[in-house]
């Protein structure tokens, strides 16, 4: 590596001023002795170099020891002139003083043509600043938002989802909600994961049954589902339960021992065995376009589901119309 001294208390403060060859990188470091002016300050703490290049200012990573050796990284020999200043700053960053100005220094043309357009290892300031923000970057998920893949225009209306490879986005079973149930009592995600996608108003499915509210800020989490059978002997939907499950953290899902008995669903009341049967055109047949569920009441008659929005009162819930399509309580999803 070639080595070009710069000694500001020098009578000769350079002593080469041919840096090398433009998109060099590292190939060439300088040796810098501040001037008296900046050492002999008792406040004085530390140094910058300020590079300028092209139409661009670049500023060093901090020194602390003089005299102090910095290699010339690609972004520096991107052109054919370099510049530069040394700056003095005291323990608390504040600007003391700076050298005079060195111009004149070059590099020669590359046999291999234009660089590369940006640096992965540029001992900047703003590399600097980079790194120490993500040494100091830490939660307990971590791991499992690190996993999250960034979304793009392709993905809206997609929601997260298992794949082979980890978390995607995709389109998944219930109208796009996010599958919770994997096999036997298994969930397809912890408690904490769940949670962290209902925050992004994620909505979700059990068995592609809509989970019509999830209350993420429970422990173990809890979540409602929907469940709807078709009845050979009256031929038409009818809603058998709303069940209530828990997920914690080991994944394992317990169904609950008591059931949200539906009272009435849009003025219809449940018989003594808690089915409740519509007609037409309250929900529609398969074939033709599903009709809103206007109304649902829990056993002591509070609202489930108000003109088609299902929600469990005390809790969250989806903010999506509820409609029936092939036998199941499907959330309409926006367009």
């Amino acid at each position: 590596m070639k080595t070009i001294t710069i000694d500001f208390t020098a009578q000769i403060v350079v002593s080469d001023y041919a840096l090398g060859r433009i998109g060099e990188h590292n190939a060439t470091q300088l040796t810098i002795t501040p001037p008296d002016a900046l050492t002999l300050e008792p406040r004085t703490a530390t140094y910058r170099v300020q590079f300028r290049t092209g139409s661009e200012v670049v500023t060093s990573e901090s020194f602390t020891t003089v005299p102090f050796t910095i290699p010339l990284w690609q972004q520096l020999t991107e052109h054919s002139r370099l510049s530069l200043q040394l700056i003095a700053y005291d323990a608390d960053g504040e600007y003391i003083g700076k050298s005079e100005k060195l111009s004149g220094f070059y590099f020669d043309a590359s046999v291999g043509g234009t660089p590369a357009d940006t640096d992965s290892d540029a001992h900047s300031l703003e590399a600097e600043v980079g790194a120490n923000t993500a040494a100091r970057h830490t939660h307990a998920n971590k791991g499992t938002l690190d996993d999250i893949p960034a979304p793009t225009s392709a993905d809206i209306g997609k929601a997260l989802t298992a794949g082979a490879d980890g978390l995607e986005w995709g389109e998944v079973a219930g109208n796009g909600a996010v599958e919770i149930y994997d096999s036997g009592t298994t969930a397809k995600y912890t408690a904490t994961e769940l949670s962290y996608m209902a925050d992004q108003d994620a909505h979700f499915c059990y068995h592609g049954h809509p989970v019509i509210n999830y209350g993420y800020q429970l422990v173990p989490r809890e979540f409602y589902f929907t469940y709807i059978e078709t009845k050979a002997s009256v031929g038409m939907n009818v809603l058998v339960y709303y069940a209530k499950c828990k997920v914690n953290d080991s994944k394992v899902i317990t169904i609950g021992t008591q059931t949200v008995v539906p009272k009435a669903v849009n003025n219809v009341s449940a018989d003594t065995n808690g089915n409740i049967t519509l007609p037409a055109p309250a929900w529609s047949d398969v074939i033709g376009k599903p009709s809103l569920v206007n109304d649902v009441q829990d056993e002591h008659g509070a609202s489930l589901v108000v003109n088609g929005i299902a929600t469990i009162p005390g809790g969250g819930g989806s903010d999506l119309p509820l409609v029936v399509e092939n036998n199941k309580l499907c959330f309409v999803t926006e367009e």
